[in-house]
């Protein structure tokens, strides 16, 4: 590894990017005093991270930005870059050129990259470590150095040897492995604590986690036994439910089917009894038939009067005809036995019709006798209503109800009185009314007293059914009674008729008979009058008119004995169905009463169903309803009956209680306690076991530093003494190392707090990671690690030029403590050599034999290892393979330039004639 090039802007005196290369091993920087020459061994020591503003001669961290001169203004931030060949791998980074950078800003915060990307200090100092090089090693040597090295304490030499044999990089990772061991070991303390501090806790929450494990056992079984115990009643219920459904269906499929069958009965019943025009019709026919009898009476008048008249002139001229008196006696037989006829017939059906009416009114006391028999169960039905009201304590409800009944007892017993079929419908609307009234009522009840008040409703109804049915009954019975009483009168009317026409004509044939008797004694039939041939023909029209009336009348009488037999068949038809209706009506009222049965047991049911749902929702848990309305007997595995489930679920439900309630968190709790528990458990093994490899790496590396610091310390203490002499011609130099015991160790310590206090402007020490000890919590802490350490040892050096006898280096003068610390100096190199080193102005205590001396040394020494000077020293500079010259501008800033021997030399002679 070999130093190529340093790159500065802003940093102190150079403003301006300055590059300085570095092509040959040996480089001298020359200029006069002022001019920044000295800026260039700080910047180097400020990028490898050094924080001593004391080292690098400022007092702030703003003194290294360059601060403006009178004719350019103050720079806002510092950068140096250090470019390094890395050919060698000496770093352990895949890049052929490192460089290391850093940079500050006016708020005096620093920024470290390696090769652009951000990095910490620390991370540079394990890479300058691993390089065996760093802002606290011999690589750069600045002024004042030399001689604070022989005025350091033994402690503080050995931080330097440090650097020079080689083992900061191992007591950068032992100290990170110290650091690493106090926080495990610390860490490893709070895990304890902890630990013993949560056990207890623990073992209570593990106790609570038994008695909730235990508790979930407990309920996983009072869960089956609940969902055995609930399900199967919730089963049967369910079945029973749509059994008595599928009846109810039936049952109400039935009554829709007799209901439809009745209300067709009825349909028909009212159809043949309710026709008002056939009562218009009979009235018709019968007074056409009396029309027609009237008139044939009339003109059997006139025809009697016409006769007479004609038998006045047959007597007046004597001439009546035997033959026309026979013929008019076989006229009038005719007619008699004709009205002998009709009078049997009219006889006959005025016996039947009265046979009809006397039946038609015992069928009309029979429906009065039904009508009684309502009267008593709907007596019965409002008792039974008033007891159901009485045994709910509903005072109001009863007074209405009676007050209901009373009305309905009133109205059935109009209805028994009633005479007019107007009265009839008025009682009627009046039931109705009634029955309103009482469905009114039943609103008002609660859901037990309406189903028992429903049974009776039912009941009720069916009765105010087969009242409308009986109310039309009877006013069938009552439209064919009134029907019957008017062919009576007119069977009656004709049969009077009939009577008095058949006097006359036995009178009319008996004188007849006698006419005959006296034309057989030997009258002149023949001869006649004109006018008794006009009587005659004016009896031949009546005979004609008096035939056609007969013939008229017998299509009248066939009318009416037709209408008679309709009604007749009708009157049957009528019985059937309304002996048809009466057997479906019971059929229905079987089929209602089974029905108000059913609708009883579903509500029963439906109550117990709602009661075991209240149970679920007061009792049991919300997610199990599901898997109890779904339960299934077959799938069902619990041992014996539901008796048995009930007991077991009172006896779960005790040991529940017994137990208590139980947080639900605390197994959460529980389980987080315990993974934490098992966390710091295994924490405080993988700590303990962290505690004993971070101990083995500690003594491997403290075996490590021991050993390679004795083998290098001997080597540079043969090579200080074999300097020494070339150097003082002789004489004798020795390093020691120097043991401490713990009460000398503290004595020094007491001892370097007075030098440091009084020294002017003291700055902190840093430790060897480069950590401020300002910081309380640092402080304790490295105490901490030191108490882990080794008791450092110290390093004192002896030196006795030639022909004197000195042991204390303190006695020495100011040049001969400058060769004795470029002997080390040089010891150090040749034995440890840094990748480069910068050397500012050693030698500026060196007369000019010792200088040449140092020059020849120092270019032995550029072959081992990359060398940069900063001199006034011609020797110096002459053994120098380039020199840059450094000088300040008019404007207050550095510049540099490649300058020859002879320019340097001017250089250094004018800048002393100037301090001359």
């Amino acid at each position: 590894m070999r130093l190529e090039k340093l790159v500065l802007q802003g940093f102190k005196s150079f403003a301006d990017k300055t590059s300085f290369d570095f092509t040959k091993n040996f480089t001298a920087i020359v200029g006069p005093n002022g001019s920044g020459k000295s800026n260039v061994s700080d910047a180097i020591r400020w990028v490898l991270g050094e924080q001593s503003m004391k080292l690098l001669r400022g007092k702030s961290s703003t003194d290294l930005i360059f601060g403006g001169s009178d004719t350019l203004a103050k720079m806002g931030m510092a950068q140096v870059e250090l470019h390094l060949d890395n050919a060698d791998g000496l770093f352990p980074l895949e890049y052929q050129e490192v460089v290391i950078s850093r940079k500050m800003f006016g708020d005096g915060e620093s920024e470290y990259r390696i090769n652009g990307s951000k990095v910490r200090l620390q991370d540079i100092l394990m890479l300058l470590a691993q390089a065996k090089f760093g802002q606290k090693s011999y690589a750069v040597i600045g002024q004042g150095m030399i001689t604070q090295f022989l005025s350091a304490t033994p402690q503080e030499r050995k931080l330097f040897f440090d650097e020079a044999t080689g083992v900061k990089e191992y007591q950068i990772k032992r100290d990170q492995a110290i650091n690493k061991l106090i926080r495990t070991e610390d860490n490893l303390v709070q895990s304890e604590a902890l630990l013993q501090e949560i056990e207890p806790h623990l073992k209570s929450l593990e106790r609570q986690v038994k008695r909730l494990e235990k508790r979930e056992k407990l309920e996983i079984e009072l869960r089956d036994f609940q969902i055995g115990y609930y399900g199967s009643i919730w089963n049967e219920l369910g079945i029973e439910f749509k059994n008595l459904e599928a009846e109810s269906k039936a049952i109400q499929q039935e009554i829709t089917t007799k209901d439809a069958e009745l209300t067709e009965l009825q349909g028909a019943s009212d159809a043949l009894a309710g026709e008002a025009s056939r009562g218009e019709r009979y009235q018709q026919l019968q007074q056409l038939f009396n029309d027609l009898l009237e008139k044939k009476s009339h003109l059997l008048k006139e025809q009697a009067v016409l006769k007479g008249k004609l038998e006045v002139e047959h007597e007046r001229q004597g001439e009546l005809s035997l033959i026309w008196l026979q013929r008019k006696e076989d006229e009038l037989m005719s007619d008699v036995h004709a009205r002998e006829a009709e009078l049997r017939t009219t006889k006959q059906k005025l016996t039947a019709d009265a046979t009809e009416l006397t039946r038609k009114d015992t069928e009309l006391e029979a429906v009065k006798g039904e009508f009684r028999a309502e009267e008593f169960e709907i007596i019965k039905l409002r008792e039974q209503i008033e007891q159901q009201t009485h045994a709910m304590s509903v005072p109001q409800i009863t007074s209405e109800l009676t007050t209901i009944f009373e009305e309905q007892e009133q109205f059935l017993r109009r209805l028994l009185q009633t005479q007019s079929m107007n009265e009839f419908k008025e009682t009627q609307a009046a039931a109705k009314d009634i029955t309103k009234k009482l469905a009114t009522l039943m609103d008002r009840l609660t859901a037990d007293e309406r189903d028992t008040v429903e049974s009776l409703r039912v009941e009720m109804k069916q009765k105010e059914q087969l009242l409308e049915r009986l109310t039309k009954e009877r006013e069938t019975l009552q439209n064919r009674i009134n029907d019957l009483r008017v062919n009576i009168a007119s069977a009656e009317n004709s049969s009077t008729f009939l009577h008095s026409q058949l006097t006359r004509m036995q009178d009319e044939l008996s004188n007849i008979q006698s006419s005959i008797d006296e034309t057989e004694r030997g009258k002149d039939a023949n001869s006649k009058s004109a006018q008794a041939e006009e009587y005659s023909k004016e009896l031949l029209q009546f005979d004609a008119q008096i035939e056609r009336l007969d013939k008229q009348l017998v299509t009248a009488r066939a009318d009416i004995d037709s209408f008679n037999q309709e009604e007749e068949n009708k009157k049957t038809e009528l019985v059937s169905i309304q002996s048809k209706m009466r057997t479906v009506q019971r059929h229905l009222n079987t089929a209602q009463q089974k029905a108000s049965t059913i609708d009883v047991n579903l509500a029963r049911v439906e109550t117990r169903q709602e009661d075991v749902q209240n149970e679920l929702q007061r009792d049991i848990p919300e997610d199990l309803h599901a898997e109890i309305m779904a339960y299934d007997p077959a799938n069902q595995h619990l041992e014996g009956n539901r008796d048995v489930w009930e007991k077991k679920i009172i006896s779960l439900q005790h040991q529940l209680d017994a137990i208590g309630n139980v947080d639900a968190e605390t197994i959460t709790e529980y389980e987080s306690t315990k993974e934490r528990f098992e966390f710091l458990d295994e924490q405080i093994n993988d700590l303990s076991s962290s505690i004993g490899k971070l101990e083995g790496v500690i003594d491997e590396l403290d075996k490590t530093i021991k050993t390679q610091f004795q083998k290098n310390f001997k080597k540079i203490n043969d090579g200080f003494q074999e300097y020494f002499k070339v150097l003082f011609g002789g004489g004798k130099a020795k390093l020691e190392l120097l043991t401490e015991t713990e009460e000398e160790k503290l004595e020094e310590a007491e001892a370097e707090k007075a030098v440091e206090a009084a020294m002017a402007g003291a700055e902190v020490s840093v430790d060897v990671s480069g950590e401020s000890l300002h910081d309380e919590k640092e402080r304790e802490l490295i105490g901490k690690k030191k108490k882990r350490q080794k008791v450092v040892a110290g390093i004192d050096v002896y030196a006795s030029p030639p022909s004197k006898k000195v042991h204390n280096i303190n006695a020495l003068s100011g040049g001969e403590k400058s060769l004795v610390t470029i002997a080390l100096l040089c010891a150090i190199i040749a034995n440890n050599p840094s990748p480069f080193v910068v050397l500012d102005e050693v030698e500026a205590a060196l007369d000019e034999e010792n200088s040449e001396k140092l020059a020849a040394i120092i270019k032995d020494l550029s072959n081992k290892t990359q060398i940069v000077i900063i001199t006034h020293n011609r020797v110096t500079m002459r053994a120098a393979n380039v020199l840059y010259g450094v000088t300040m501008g008019s404007e207050g800033k550095s510049h540099i330039l490649s300058v020859e021997l002879t320019e340097a030399e001017e250089m250094i002679e004018a800048d002393e004639a100037t301090r001359n």
